[in-house]
């Protein structure tokens, strides 16, 4: 019941338990201000409530799974902290972390009860192999030898605060 956390861990390639692991990431909370979802900056009310969020969040609850959002402030802290972009699809839709240098991509999948890693990729943002990735199209990426699906760009309404099904 802990793919959301041991997906991330694995693609991150951290030594350390998930209990560790959201510590770090709650000692480390702030406002992620220079990064973009979907090709968009955060609003202020957003950052507040992403950095809210993390701050409240009841780590010893985790074996009942986690409960991820569009735009979550989890793979927003990680994408800041961590250097990373985040690929993730939620049943074909996509959601894009990104920020301004990030030199690592990390690209994830989920449906309505499990969440998974799909690949790593190091390179520069800037590199041509990887230049469509900000805007959704992966259909010319294969990473350690998964083919990632080809997808069409979409918009997601500013849905912030709806929540997924919980990751088990």
């Amino acid at each position: 019941m802990t793919c959301f956390w041991d997906s991330l861990r694995k693609g991150l390639n951290l030594g350390i338990d998930n209990q560790s692991f959201i510590q770090d990431l709650k000692i480390n909370n702030k406002k992620t201000n220079d990064n973009y979802w979907n090709n968009n900056k955060l609003h202020e009310k957003e950052l507040d409530e992403n950095y809210e969020h993390i701050n409240d969040f009841n780590q010893t609850l985790i074996y009942s799974g986690y409960d991820c959002s569009v735009s979550d402030p989890f793979l927003h802290l990680v994408c800041d902290i961590y250097n990373t972009n985040i690929a993730h699809n939620y049943n074909g839709n996509n959601m894009d972390y990104t920020k301004p240098g990030n030199s690592n991509q990390l690209y994830f999948s989920s449906n309505e009860g499990h969440f998974w890693q799909n690949g790593t990729e190091s390179h520069s943002i800037s590199n041509n192999r990887f230049s469509n990735t900000l805007n959704n199209d992966y259909s010319n990426l294969i990473t350690n030898n998964n083919i990632l699906p080809i997808r069409d760009s979409i918009t997601i309404p500013n849905i912030t605060n709806y929540r997924f099904n919980r990751y088990r």
